[in-house]
């Protein structure tokens, strides 16, 4: 294989790589507001020293 064909064959798995991160990022980001929501919506729920538990374990 040539210079320049390894050269691209680096620059193409570069960017798989890159396509591979961006998209667990991505997962990630989306799996840490479904928490968030979660959270929320179970705060909201709690009341008096259940809620006041909860809040402290979930900070």
């Amino acid at each position: 294989m040539s210079a320049n064909g390894m050269q691209q064959s680096a620059e193409t798995a570069t960017r798989n790589g890159i396509q591979a991160l961006e998209m667990a990022f991505s997962g990630i980001v989306k799996s840490r507001q479904d928490v968030e929501a979660t959270k929320f919506n179970l705060s909201s729920g709690y009341q008096g020293s259940d809620g006041n538990a909860f809040l402290a374990l979930a900070a």
